[in-house]
């Protein structure tokens, strides 16, 4: 009987420690020295200076430690090191704090323990939540705004800066005398040398009018219209590569080195055909050209350039016939145009 008093005064004495309290909250790291002491003071009730591992697993009966076997087995296994059976009480205090069952503890505390927040603290995700309707409302409340003053902006400019009456008075003098608009491509150039024949025969001696009574100033196009350097020929091609096919239909399409021309990156080169050379000079220009020859079937995109600029309405224009030849076999011209305006003493003009 006195046995039985003794073993319920101890478990009295365990339910009223306060590291219970600490170790259900996981607050591991508030558990001290003392703490381990008094718990150590009450389990070695004999004053051996020692406990053995029945007196660790009497923590089984304590209602407030809710320490399960498994628990209980890793904190003797840790206060145990040297496998005698029996620990003091700095082994105590390092089992408790720095065992298996205290990151066991402080884990599931982590897991279950709710993030407490203050008047002035937000949740992440409400927070992000805010920013994204912050930003959608503001978005939607600028794009209407941006859009008008934008067109606002636009018109005033187009109405003080750009004149499109004499934009379009140029452009048509240019379609009326300028070869690139006016001649019927059809059937004119399908491939390299027909489009090689176009060029000296029709292009070249229409561009460059050189005649002392009729064009005595050179490189004017539709009497008003000065040419700026001369005409510019730009040719976008492809270094030979390898076909993506396998090597018997690469050595069907091409039996000298299965090689492909519209893959890989484009390169560019130019030539400036400059206006104030003689008309007969320029020819042979181009005859060297076609001789050598500078355009061949690596070419993917030819361009003929002219830029023109007209002093009577302050008017710059950029004349750009374009040869697009596909992976097909066609070639596709392109003509097109497009002018830029000057500030001028505060005027402009497009």
């Amino acid at each position: 009987m006195p046995e039985d008093i003794n073993v319920s005064d101890k478990i009295d004495g365990l339910r009223q420690l306060g590291i219970w309290t600490k170790i259900a909250e996981g607050d591991i790291h508030l558990v001290t020295q003392k703490d381990a002491l008094e718990l150590f003071r009450v389990l070695d009730d004999g004053r051996k200076g020692t406990i053995n591992t029945t007196d660790l697993m009497t923590l089984q009966a304590v209602d407030t430690v809710k320490l399960n076997e498994s628990d209980l087995k890793a904190l003797v296994h840790d206060a145990d090191r040297d496998g005698n059976g029996h620990c003091t009480a700095e082994d105590l205090y390092h089992a408790l704090t720095q065992g298996v069952l205290a990151f066991n503890l402080v884990k599931e505390g982590l897991r279950k323990k709710e993030v407490e927040l203050k008047s002035h603290q937000i949740e992440r995700e409400k927070l992000l939540e805010w920013m994204k309707f912050e930003y959608e409302t503001s978005t939607a409340l600028w794009s209407l705004p941006m859009t008008i003053g934008s067109f606002i902006a636009f018109s005033w400019v187009a109405a003080t800066h750009i004149d499109l009456f004499h934009s379009w008075r140029v452009h048509n003098a240019l379609l009326e005398r300028f070869p690139t608009l006016t001649v019927t491509p059809k059937r004119k150039y399908v491939d390299i040398p027909t489009l090689n024949t176009w060029t000296r025969d029709h292009y070249l001696p229409t561009v460059f009018r050189q005649d002392d009574i009729y064009d005595p100033v050179a490189g004017r196009l539709a009497e008003q219209n000065q040419m700026i350097t001369g005409v510019r020929f730009a040719k976008g091609f492809y270094e030979p590569s390898p076909c993506p096919t396998n090597e018997i239909l690469g050595r069907i399409f091409d039996s000298r080195n299965s090689e492909c021309i519209h893959t890989g990156d484009m390169q560019w080169d130019y030539i400036v055909f400059p206006y104030q050379l003689e008309k007969r000079l320029l020819l042979e220009q181009f005859d060297t050209l076609v001789s050598i020859p500078w355009l061949d079937d690596r070419v993917q995109v030819l361009e003929y350039q002219v830029f023109l600029y007209n002093a009577n309405v302050n008017l710059f224009t950029l004349e750009i016939i374009q040869f697009e030849f596909e992976q097909s076999g066609l070639m596709k011209p392109r003509p097109f145009s497009d002018c830029l305006f000057v500030l001028l003493a505060g005027e402009g003009r497009c």
